[in-house]
């Protein structure tokens, strides 16, 4: 899995037709509340919200219900340009199951992994801070992502990785450590030609 977080890099009008370049790729794209209903609609790709809150009803929040009915299927949580508290993200994730949407939560270290795991999400996405938007790739610390899979023996959340992530050596790795697919953003955001670098990172 390769899921390409779009953060703020592109805006408006940009979304859907950086969105298109990526089409049919299989991979999970991660867009601004505002752009999920015309990406889910404007291409074939499985669409992530890039944030939602615990409630439904209060102005002012990303509600969950309004978020899938937009077309998103899954959303990214605690992300680090986001980071949330354990208790919000507990809220969230009822919501998000209530709803029948996939919730994906980044960590930035492992102390938060077990609790998360009880939470039974759809996966949980290690990205190491000072990494992220650079060209050293997390895979480059087996040893902390060793330790961050093996957290996850007998779990059915599947373990995630990011920051740094720039080539197909780079996802190839992240599985060869044990991890079901990768978070990658400023390699593709910031290319000149999006689909060809993650054709690339695919193997296509």
């Amino acid at each position: 899995m390769i899921i390409v977080n779009f953060k703020n890099v592109k805006e408006g009008k940009e979304v859907l037709g950086f969105a298109r370049e990526m089409d049919g790729l299989g991979v999970v794209v991660v867009v601004p509340s505002a752009n999920i209903k015309e990406v889910s609609e404007g291409t074939g790709l499985e669409v992530f919200s890039q944030h939602v809150d615990g409630f439904n009803d209060e102005e002012g929040f990303l509600g969950v219900k309004a978020t899938k009915g937009a077309g998103a299927s899954g959303t990214l949580l605690n992300h680090n340009d986001h980071p949330i508290s354990l208790d919000e993200i507990k809220k969230a994730v009822k919501e998000c199951h209530g709803e029948g949407l996939k919730v994906v939560v980044c960590v930035k270290d492992l102390e938060m992994v077990g609790e998360l795991k009880e939470l039974e999400v759809f996966a949980i996405a290690y990205e190491i801070p000072e990494l992220i938007g650079t060209k050293d790739p997390i895979t480059n610390y087996p040893d902390k992502v060793e330790s961050f899979v093996k957290m996850f023996d007998g779990s059915k959340v599947d373990p995630l990785c990011g920051a740094g992530v720039n080539s197909r050596e780079d996802v190839e790795k992240a599985g060869e450590l044990g991890c079901k697919g990768v978070l990658v953003s400023s390699a593709v955001m910031k290319a000149e030609d999006p689909r060809e670098v993650l054709e690339g990172m695919i193997g296509k």
